[in-house]
């Protein structure tokens, strides 16, 4: 959902949550303020390439589809 949105996304840099968002979002480090405040603070001051990598978004829909995810499946069984 937040992918779709097209707006830049933070998220708590979690492996599984990366394995999705890497490179199309920006991280910072979990239960760590400062990390995050630093986080939005270069968000806001980086505007334009926010809402560039956010827009990158929607054109990755389409790999995380239920479709798309249950034919990487079957075809990582399938291997």
């Amino acid at each position: 959902e937040y992918m779709a949105s097209g707006r830049p996304i933070v998220y708590s840099n979690l492996e599984i949550i990366g394995e999705i968002l890497e490179g199309r979002a920006t991280p910072f480090i979990p239960d760590d303020a400062v990390s995050l405040a630093h986080t939005l603070t270069t968000l806001f001051h980086e505007r334009e390439v926010a809402e560039k990598v956010g827009m990158k978004n929607i054109d990755a829909l389409h790999a995380y589809t239920w479709d798309a995810r249950v034919k990487h499946i079957v075809d990582f069984i399938n291997t």
